[in-house]
């Protein structure tokens, strides 16, 4: 994670236009989201998508924290960079486009 990468931590109740809202409202370009175990977003593989999208139609480069193996499945399946932990340095799954 670099310097400029903010670190975001979701609400377990947010629905994702909130999260989106979250998101697109950082200054940094980079942003990290924590993504707790049971959260409405990770509910759905659609909101997981609308998510990614979310993200590259503001321009921002994104990646998820999910400690729940169902959510890092889910987050592979949208393409979307999964970390384990806030501060890890290597993703477990990477859609290619963070450093």
């Amino acid at each position: 994670m670099t310097e400029e990468t903010a670190l975001s931590y979701i609400d377990p109740e947010s629905e994702i236009t909130e999260v989106i809202d979250q998101m697109r409202q950082h200054p940094t370009t980079a942003v990290r989201m924590v993504i707790p175990k049971g959260s409405v977003v990770l509910q759905s593989l659609v909101s997981l998508k609308l998510l990614k999208r979310a993200a590259q139609t503001h321009q921002k480069n994104l990646a998820v924290v999910i400690s729940d193996p169902i959510g890092q499945h889910l987050a592979e399946q949208a393409g979307l960079t999964t970390y384990l932990r806030p501060k890890d340095r290597t993703p477990i799954f990477t859609d290619g486009s963070e450093t």
